[in-house]
């Protein structure tokens, strides 16, 4: 009788982790310090070995040059958006409000810093916890509101302050924060 992958019972299996035992599929099975383990089962001491995994510092500071970060931790198209959006931000440097392509340049750093980690989670086959999801939600409703805000003081009005700009930033991250708290304690007591 031949064995069947734990995962995929359609398929035949290769290995067995050395954990916990499960049959695996050569999709399933993950070669590291020279043995097979099923993605759960790895270490955290070898997680870094892992095929595909990414250095979340080396993405931000790759991202020093804008959209390279992104590329090194494996979006590259969202590497050449952020590139493409970083060439139109100093080509129109006169009409975007002073504070915007800082902003756009620090979220471009936590960006590509957060898509390491969600990399990461994917290759070492884990969710990303709660409160990295509502990050990367919250930033990217932020980066949406930045966009939206500098279009409409482009194109409808021009007279519109971002002095607003950066007090509702905040009080967004202090929502953010207090939802987040909430959020920890909750999984704390379950």
């Amino acid at each position: 009788m031949e064995l069947t992958c734990k995962t995929h019972g359609d398929r035949a299996a290769m290995a067995r982790c050395v954990a916990c035992g499960a049959s695996m599929c050569g999709g399933c099975r993950v070669r590291v310090g020279g043995r097979n383990w099923c993605r759960p089962c790895v270490p955290s001491e070898l997680r870094r070995e892992l095929p595909g995994h990414r250095a979340p510092l080396l993405a931000a500071l790759l991202s020093i040059v804008p959209g390279f970060g992104q590329m090194y931790a494996g979006r590259g198209l969202r590497g050449v958006l952020f590139v493409a959006s970083a060439v139109l931000i100093t080509a129109n440097v006169e009409s975007i409000p002073a504070p915007v392509p800082l902003f756009l340049w620090l979220f471009n750093l936590f960006d590509a810093w957060s898509v390491a980690i969600e990399r990461n989670a994917s290759v070492e086959g884990r969710d990303l916890n709660p409160s990295e999801a509502l990050q990367r939600r919250f930033f990217g409703l932020l980066g949406a509101g930045v966009a939206v805000f500098t279009v409409v003081k482009s194109t409808f009005a021009p007279d519109l302050s971002a002095d607003v700009l950066w007090p509702a930033s905040l009080a967004l991250y202090g929502l953010f924060l207090l939802i987040d708290r909430k959020g920890g304690a909750h999984v704390q007591r379950v």
